[in-house]
């Protein structure tokens, strides 16, 4: 038997032959042979979603989503989607890879991104931080998927996540008192 771990592209050949110092007579069959695998990329790219479970309304939300490629081969035209609910006003992004950009749409809840790699590298990741203003109640959920055309054979990482604040409800009553300072 022969074993060997496949490179991430390419064609591994194995060549064999074998010899003697004894007469083989008419010799018919091969004294050498050989066999070529080709190697098939293979990538397997995640997403995830990290944001805090609760938010009081007013405040500032931060969170974070992550696009990987855990290999073994690099990702080929690669896709990056993210969803916001709509109507949170203003949504910033940091940490994305030079030249790119993302727009949040407020109608729809869409994210566009533009100039974002079209390969990821095996053991490569981008980290995209996102913030907003939480709204005065309700849940606000961040949606992320990632596709790439390379094969991901078994695909063993979850290509699609989630995750969700619960906003809430802040309120500042008050009271107050108005009497006379004196009185007869």
């Amino acid at each position: 038997g022969l074993s060997y771990t496949a490179p991430a592209s390419g064609l591994v050949t194995v060549d064999s032959s074998i010899g003697t110092t004894t007469s083989q007579g008419p010799n018919t069959l091969p004294d050498t042979a050989t066999g070529t695998t080709a190697i098939s990329a293979l990538a397997d790219v995640t997403t995830s979603v990290s944001v805090p479970p609760t938010a009081a309304a007013g405040a500032t939300v931060n969170g974070t989503v992550t696009y990987s490629n855990n290999g073994p081969s690099a990702a080929a035209n690669v896709t990056y989607i993210m969803a916001l609910e709509p109507g949170l006003g203003a949504v910033t992004f940091t940490g994305l890879p030079g030249g790119a950009t993302a727009s949040y749409d407020n109608a729809t809840g869409n994210v566009t991104f533009t100039g974002m790699p079209a390969s990821l590298g095996s053991g490569a990741s981008i980290h995209i931080g996102l913030s907003y203003t939480a709204p005065g109640s309700g849940l606000v959920t961040v949606d992320s998927t990632i596709g790439t055309s390379t094969s991901q054979g078994p695909n063993a990482l979850p290509d699609s996540a989630s995750g969700t604040t619960a906003m809430s409800p802040l309120a500042d009553v008050t009271t107050s008192v108005s009497v006379p300072p004196t009185a007869a």
